[in-house]
C-alpha cells in the first residue's frame, strides 16, 4: 500500500502558502468595484455588508488558488525540463 509521498505533502503545503500569500497581496480595489457593479447583494444593514466582505473573501480566496495552481504547474514544468 502506497501512502502520501513528501513530495505530494509538500506540494500541499506550498499550495496552502501560496494561495494565502496571495490573499493578503491581491488589490481589494478592482474585486470591491467588481462585486459593487456586477453581483446584487441581499439583505439590510450589517447583513448585507457581511455578505458582500464574504463575496468579496470568496472571490479573492478563488483567484488566489488558481494563481497559485498555475505558478505551481509552471514550477513543475521547469523542475522536469532541468
Amino acid at each position: 500500500m502506497r501512502g502520501i509521498t513528501i513530495k505530494k505533502s509538500l506540494s500541499v503545503i506550498i499550495f496552502i502558502v501560496l494561495t494565502i500569500l496571495f490573499v493578503f497581496i491581491l488589490p481589494d480595489g478592482f474585486i470591491y468595484g467588481y462585486v459593487s457593479n456586477n453581483i446584487a447583494i441581499g439583505g439590510d444593514g450589517e447583513v448585507a455588508m457581511d455578505n458582500y466582505e464574504s463575496v468579496v473573501l470568496l472571490i479573492k480566496l478563488g483567484v488566489s488558488a488558481v494563481i497559485a495552481i498555475v505558478l505551481m504547474t509552471i514550477a513543475k514544468r521547469i523542475m522536469r525540463k532541468a
